[in-house]
């Protein structure tokens, strides 16, 4: 039986549209955003909107950076998260590196 795809010897082993690397890669990365936030906010909401200048009825609502960067556990979610998108980046390279040979 001829292979299916003319420029490959073989059998294909594993196919899949690459939209589907992004959005997925794109959905986990606001999920750690968006993790870290909820979890910030139950944990100590007037800790993390504090900043140099400004505090609880001026500021509102928390920066990134004091959300994720400042306080456990919501830096630990977001790190797990994060990580998992990392190995979504090296997916969308190497699916790059193939389809451009």
């Amino acid at each position: 039986m001829a292979p299916k795809y003319k420029d490959k010897d073989g059998g294909v082993v594993l196919t899949f549209n690459g939209q589907w690397v992004s959005w997925s890669h794109t959905v986990v990365a606001y999920t750690a955003f968006i993790s870290a936030l909820i979890v910030g906010c139950s944990l100590h909401y007037h800790k993390i909107v504090e900043n140099e200048f400004y505090r609880y009825p001026d500021e509102w609502f928390p920066s990134v950076s004091a959300t994720i960067g400042d306080r456990y556990p919501e830096r630990s979610f977001f790190m797990i998260f994060i990580a998992i998108t990392s190995g979504m980046d090296a997916v969308k390279a190497s699916c790059a590196r193939i389809s451009a040979n």
